[in-house]
């Protein structure tokens, strides 16, 4: 049996230089839906079973995305009274209506045999691997044997939260009587909305948009800006013909090729995390993958689907290569394979709103921001240079 101190991990979710303020996930590297689920309910467990809560007060949640209900369902199900609270008019409202995503619980961890596992496995609001629309859907039914048992408090957009002796107050826009007093708070704030350096107004990761469907004009210029995981997603999209998210996860991985040629990555990066400096570690990952040898079926089997109506797909990042451990092995395979088919181009130069302008002076150059998101939480939680520095380096 393991051995697990409780109040390590209990303080593993506090917000540093906070005594009664928990956030889940906000400061982690690994951010996916299934894994964000996983912290509510650890947090909820351990929080119950060292006494930090009890049943006579009153839990605050901040954030009605995924992991703000799964923890207000984890602290109902064992009695606690909960309130929750979402900006939005609806809970899980950056996924909702959202018909182009794929989410799959266990694909960033590609090619360990249980990330193909397409049902997760909670203790309840459990999801099959679906479009993004449909997961919320699925969730919907789960959560609705809670929803009767907790506040909801929705348009409720919390404008600060300040610890006072042993309590935590929370500040609301909008209303009168606006304050709210709890002896615990879990900030649950999700992934949030996307940098919008640019200001070329592009969607969100989470909005319905047309890039996977055929110009109905002349050819264009697609140029998509960041290396995370969905920069690297939208050239695919912007590269394969008739992309269905759903389908080519799903074709790839079932790929004999494609699995052996992963298999083989995955034990040659493993000496790469130990490179803290991401930099350093885009090369290096890049010379990996250098040496591989690409099965000539596999590349002719991605390539055999390039689209037509697309000039040309250009990468920028802020590194030598594009390739980093914050992105999903299965997305840094493909994008390589794309770049070994020179089906798209990289530039490792910084997309300046001068730049943009620029370009987009041409009316057939799309320009597709996906640099992160901000960091909401940075607005309510304060740390100063050390606590900076520490992010940074974990």
């Amino acid at each position: 049996m393991l051995n697990v101190n409780c109040e390590e991990i209990t303080n593993a979710y506090l917000v540093p230089r906070h005594k009664f303020t928990y956030a889940i996930g906000c400061f982690e590297k690994k951010i996916t839906i299934y894994s964000q689920q996983i912290r509510a309910f650890n947090l909820a467990y351990f929080l119950i079973k060292e006494k930090k809560v009890n049943k006579d007060a009153e839990i605050a949640i901040i954030g009605g995305g995924i992991s703000g209900i799964t923890a207000a369902a984890a602290f109902s199900s064992r009695g606690f009274r909960v309130t929750l609270f979402e900006k939005s008019n609806q809970l899980m409202s950056l996924q909702r209506g959202e018909t182009n995503r794929f989410i799959h619980p266990g694909i960033y961890d590609w090619p360990l045999e249980y990330s193909i596992e397409e049902l997760t496995d909670l203790p309840f609001l459990n999801w099959n691997a679906e479009m993004s629309n449909d997961v919320v859907s699925q969730l919907d039914d789960g959560f609705k044997k809670f929803s009767q048992l907790i506040k909801i408090n929705l348009s409720g957009n919390v404008k600060s939260i300040i610890e006072k002796g042993d309590h935590v107050v929370l500040e609301l826009d909008r209303i009168s009587n606006n304050r709210f007093s709890y002896p615990i708070v879990i900030y649950a704030g999700g992934f949030g909305l996307e940098k919008d350096n640019l200001k070329q107004l592009s969607n969100s990761y989470w909005r319905c948009e047309s890039l996977h469907q055929e110009n109905l004009g002349k050819s264009k210029t697609i140029i998509v800006v960041g290396t995370g995981d969905g920069g690297l997603i939208d050239c695919q999209r912007a590269v394969i013909e008739n992309f269905d998210h759903e389908k080519v996860v799903n074709s790839i991985i079932n790929n004999t090729e494609f699995k052996k040629l992963s298999e083989k990555v995955y034990e040659l990066e493993k000496g790469i995390y130990s490179i803290s400096d991401p930099k350093a570690q885009a090369e290096k990952l890049w010379e990996i993958y250098e040496n591989l040898l690409i099965p000539n079926d596999l590349a002719e089997f991605i390539a055999a689907h390039k689209r037509k109506d697309i000039d040309k797909v250009i990468l920028y990042g802020k590194y030598k290569s594009p390739l980093s451990l914050r992105t999903s092995l299965l997305n840094r395979i493909v994008i390589y394979i794309l770049l070994y088919k020179s089906l798209i181009e990289y530039r490792d130069e910084e997309m300046t709103k001068r730049l943009a302008d620029e370009l987009k002076k041409d009316e057939n150059v799309i320009i597709i921001e996906r640099c992160g998101t901000e960091e909401v939480w940075r607005k309510f939680f304060q740390y100063g240079v050390d606590f900076e520095k520490q992010l940074i380096e974990n």
